[in-house]
């Protein structure tokens, strides 16, 4: 983490506590001695903690007997070297020539997530110089980098903080944006009668990322959570110019049948231009002086203008070439269809 430029103020959660005693127990020399380790620890519980060895009935209540060593002993380290321990073979054992203890930091807390022992390690981020995402990005990078999860099997590395509430919003954003699509296409499915039309109209919502993506890589911005909530906001506003154009063709096909495809896309275009740009330049120019900070730059709200001023001015001009492309598309098959069937309709009824 101190590697990843902006990454300040580091530090983790791993802190010493008071000291203790740790026993080491050498495992083979026990097994050989007949002893199991289970026994060395019941032995030294019982030695300082004490175990219950019977119980006294009372008139009302029962006491517990427990046997452990005297106080001055257990305040004593040197008292481990007079615990001793029954073998397979009925022997006492003392426990010092099968143990080593050392006096060290114990820890000050153990913390768990989801059953397993967790270490946190936590740092600020210097957000004139970098953002959350991309500097978990870089510590990823340095991590896998490292290997350190090939060193030390068992343990896992999870990323969370800004990064991990910022992936649960997006997440969040996506199912959001997806219901959004989803009652659009309903919406228009309702008014032009057609299944194909909707995703004609709908053809506009990619094109308008291509604008979004080049505004923010050219203006260096990052793409923050307020940055996708206008993206959501865009697909809604950039189908406006498709639906202009499609409802206008819709009734040229109903009131002018001896029309072709392209007369009516070419009188589509030249009946409906002036409302589609005035459309887009009115909304962008309204939008782009939040986006841009004049008057008063808000930084929550400049990603989420830039998005949508930015999307929708690249995606209208792409509008009006590839609707009528994929209008045309659309119509020239389904004349070729109608026509393929009612000759072969027509041919039944002659034989």
């Amino acid at each position: 983490m101190g590697q990843v430029d902006g990454v300040i103020d580091i530090g983790d959660d791993f802190n010493d506590g008071k000291d203790e005693i740790r026993l080491t127990i050498d495992e083979a020399l026990a097994a050989q001695a007949g002893v199991s380790v289970q026994q060395i620890a019941l032995a030294v519980n019982t030695a300082y903690q004490g175990t219950v060895a019977t119980t006294i009935k009372r008139a009302e209540e029962e006491v517990d007997v427990r046997v452990r060593f005297p106080e001055n002993f257990r305040t004593s380290i040197r008292s481990l070297d007079k615990i001793f321990v029954n073998n397979n073979m009925g022997n006492l054992i003392p426990i010092s020539r099968m143990t080593k203890y050392q006096k060290l930091p114990g820890i000050a807390s153990i913390n768990h997530l989801d059953g397993k022992r967790l270490l946190t390690a936590t740092a600020n981020l210097d957000e004139t110089r970098t953002t959350s995402m991309k500097a978990n990005q870089e510590i990823k990078k340095l991590v896998d980098a490292a290997k350190i999860i090939d060193k030390y099997p068992g343990y896992r590395v999870r990323y969370g903080g800004e990064n991990k509430d910022t992936e649960e919003s997006l997440a969040s954003l996506g199912r959001s944006f997806l219901i959004a699509f989803f009652i659009i296409f309903i919406i228009l499915v309702s008014l032009f009668r057609s299944f194909i039309q909707p995703l004609i109209v709908a053809a506009a919502i990619p094109f308008s990322f291509i604008g979004v993506i080049l505004a923010f890589v050219t203006h260096g911005q990052y793409f923050s959570f307020l940055s996708f909530i206008g993206i959501v906001g865009l697909a809604g506003i950039v189908v406006n110019d498709s639906i202009v154009l499609v409802d206008f063709a819709n009734q040229l096909r109903i009131q002018r049948p001896d029309m072709s495809s392209y007369e009516i896309l070419l009188e589509t275009g030249c009946v409906r231009l002036r409302p589609v740009i005035l459309t887009t330049v009115t909304t962008v120019l309204g939008i782009l002086p939040t986006a841009y900070g004049i008057g008063g730059a808000d930084p929550f709200l400049m990603p989420m203008a830039l998005a949508i001023g930015w999307g929708l001015a690249f995606a209208t001009f792409l509008t009006l070439i590839i609707v009528p492309v994929l209008y045309k598309m659309v119509m020239d098959s389904q004349n070729w269809l109608s026509e393929k069937v009612f000759k072969k309709n027509k041919v039944a009824t002659v034989l």
